[in-house]
């Protein structure tokens, strides 16, 4: 252990050394979010003023807005950022040197932003700021699960640098993960863990059915990305390695947007040193009451090449009625959001709910195909015997009128993305 935190603590000096040839930009970006949090984000408001009279002053799309309130700037979209880039990139940059980012997220739309070298930098302290809260320290190994192809694999000798180990989930087994985890354990090192959610449950799952120990394996924090982390997935890490994992909410577009305490509460922590969040009612551009369902509407403080003001994100949750600086709950993406039989929009959670008792289920996914009608997919290993109790459980939430069935199915396919969803509304999708 104590040849590990050597090298640990060495991997971390020479990050910081380069950072330091560099300018410490990464460290002035780290201690400045420290100070923001640790000064109930005082200077947010100047970093405001800043941003939307640099957004007036260099753009066309925003230079009749010349006011230095948030509220006088409109909402934009995916489908005018995409249609209209270039009004958007600011002139007080060389284009040429932007670093592109293509994202098609859960809309199969394609989206290009463009940003410059401090928005990257400010993304690499936000990871480590955050990574830092659950428990991570700089040096230490770190896994990560998502797709690995060559267009991001790292140089083997990078990776050792940094001590990172790639998992590729879309190869993710039985077989694969028994030589994960006999890894861990012959080669005991603090260890964390960032990916899919969807990844993260097939490992926990995997360290429940071998019943391995954080003595074995030596994790010390849980991260888990894209999408919602399962009860079942919390309660095994919990369970088995004494860990609270975390969700956090992030996307390509902006970076870490907010992630969850690990005093386990299920509220998100919003980055508020970097961005400023916002919730729209559902239909109409009006800002939604705290507690209330609504857009995910992002203002971007630190992308000067692409401002990026009251970007409505396509996802939808609620803030915390008692704290402002907090996500009281993610729902996903507005595209699939759960209507019950009568046509009221209901909490996603509600397939989450009860799914920790269901221990036979390997796989699940709820699927509304029509007004009234629901497909729930369920790949087990043995027949499943207790359809009646599911049935009654979702028909609670839905309405007796719906038409609920059980489709027994051998494997949820992933996305091209790698992530397996567990809801999907082809009908309401269709009705867009």
């Amino acid at each position: 252990m104590g040849v590990s935190k050597n090298f640990s603590n060495l991997r971390a000096a020479a990050f910081w050394a380069k950072d330091l040839l560099a300018g410490s930009r990464v460290k002035f970006h780290y201690n400045e979010i420290e100070s923001s949090f640790a000064n109930n984000h005082r200077n947010q408001e100047s970093k405001l003023k800043t941003l939307l009279k640099h957004a007036a002053e260099t753009t066309s799309f925003y230079a009749n807005f010349k006011s230095a309130t948030l509220s006088d700037f409109p909402l934009v979209n995916k489908l005018q950022l995409r249609n209209n880039a270039a009004d958007f990139i600011s002139s007080a940059f060389d284009q040429s040197k932007l670093v592109k980012q293509v994202t098609s997220g859960s809309t199969g739309t394609p989206l290009a932003i463009y940003s410059d070298a401090e928005k990257r930098l400010r993304n690499n302290a936000d990871t480590l700021f955050f990574a830092n809260k659950a428990g991570y320290k700089l040096g230490e190994r770190l896994v990560n699960l998502k797709i690995w192809s060559t267009a991001n694999q790292k140089s083997s000798r990078l990776m050792k640098m940094q001590n990172l180990i790639p998992i590729d989930v879309l190869r993710l087994d039985d077989k694969l993960l028994e030589a994960f985890c006999k890894t861990l354990v012959a080669n005991k090192q603090p260890t964390h863990l960032v990916g899919y959610a969807s990844a993260l449950e097939l490992l926990a799952k995997y360290i429940d059915k071998k019943n391995y120990s954080n003595n074995d394996l030596q994790i010390r924090s849980v991260i888990g990305i894209s999408e919602g982390m399962t009860a079942v997935t919390k309660d095994i890490f919990q369970k088995q390695l004494g860990i609270c994992a975390l969700s956090r909410y992030s996307n390509i577009e902006n970076g870490i947007i907010a992630q969850q305490q690990t005093n386990g509460k299920p509220t998100f922590e919003i980055n508020s040193a970097s961005f400023i969040v916002e919730i729209f009612k559902m239909d109409e551009d009006v800002l939604a009451h705290p507690g209330e369902l609504g857009r995910i509407v992002i203002t971007d403080l630190y992308n000067y090449a692409m401002p990026l003001i009251r970007y409505d994100t396509g996802d939808i949750g609620a803030l915390n009625p008692n704290n402002h600086f907090e996500l009281e709950t993610i729902e996903g993406r507005k595209l699939d959001l759960i209507y019950d039989a009568k046509g009221n929009l209901i909490s996603s959670y509600i397939v989450y709910k009860n799914m920790f008792q269901y221990t036979e289920i390997l796989q699940y996914q709820f699927v509304q195909t029509g007004a009234k009608e629901y497909t729930f997919k369920i790949n087990t290993e043995q027949p499943f015997a207790r359809e009646q109790q599911l049935r009654a459980e979702f028909l609670k939430y839905l309405g007796d009128e719906a038409n609920f069935s059980i489709e027994y199915v051998d494997e949820i396919p992933l996305l091209a993305s790698g992530k397996r969803k567990k809801i999907v509304n082809t009908y309401h999708n269709k009705q867009s």
